[in-house]
């Protein structure tokens, strides 16, 4: 005679078996994460903000993101944001206040030399320059599957699927541009603060992949360093391939 499995119900935290925990009702059966969810998520992000959800999903990604990022895989998702929702949100957030206070042209205006060489490159350069101004934001969503192809690789031995390691990594990188628009908001204001935004933003870009690594992985710290170097350039090498081909998309339409 075998034995039910024992679940630990992800909405109170009773042991129970069975479909239902027979304390509060919550479905106990994990359903594991699939592409077909995420593409729920997608649809649902344009009709139904869920502000309470959004701003538990911010507080809890900033003080217990792994456990969080976690239980969200392991079926508590009854308060969570969904990942690519939580994505799309913050980076559209981010591109209204990066136009709104014209980031690009205090950026500009700080360097005079910029200025000059601005007005002296061929049109393809000036569309892939507003392109990368503009919407890089969006562009940066390349980097998911390029930092799950990269885990796939290093982390062969992991139990989590494709769509689970792109929850992880939508989930922080969301978080990322969340604090991007505080950046964006502080260099709006004062101006100066702009030249330690990318520093800002390429130290925090890396405490990500090695928090993963670390936390997520549970890598130990000697393979946590090398695998983020890894990782960190695999995607950096994907973005400037990417960039490229857009460069020479340009070239070929407007040269």
């Amino acid at each position: 005679m075998s034995l039910s499995k024992t679940f630990t119900c992800p909405h109170c935290g009773y042991e129970d078996s069975g479909k239902y925990c027979s304390k509060c009702g919550y479905k106990l059966e994990k359903k594991r994460l699939t592409v077909s969810n995420l593409f729920a998520a997608t649809v649902d992000f344009f009709y139904n903000l869920e502000i309470k959800k959004f701003i538990y999903t911010c507080k809890s990604l900033t003080y217990r993101p792994i456990p969080f990022i976690k239980g969200f895989i392991n079926g508590e998702r009854r308060n969570c944001y969904p990942p690519i929702k939580f994505m799309l949100l913050n980076a559209g957030i981010n591109l209204f206040v990066y136009n709104m206070f014209k980031i690009d042209k205090i950026d500009l205006d700080q360097e005079d030399s910029a200025l000059e060489l601005m007005d002296s490159l061929p049109q393809s350069d000036v569309m892939f320059n507003n392109i990368v101004d503009n919407y890089g934001q969006f562009l940066t969503i390349f980097m998911i599957p390029l930092f799950v192809l990269a885990s796939m690789v290093v982390h062969k031995k992991s139990s989590y699927n494709a769509p689970e390691r792109a929850t992880a990594i939508m989930y922080l990188f969301g978080q990322f541009v969340l604090v991007q628009i505080f950046l964006n908001l502080i260099g709006g204001i004062f101006n100066p603060f702009l030249i330690f935004r990318s520093y800002i933003s390429a130290g925090l870009g890396i405490f990500i992949v090695v928090l993963l690594n670390l936390k997520f992985f549970k890598e130990n710290l000697v393979n946590t360093i090398w695998k983020s170097i890894a990782i960190i350039l695999f995607v950096f090498g994907g973005m400037v391939g990417l960039l490229y081909v857009i460069n020479i998309i340009l070239q070929y339409y407007f040269d």
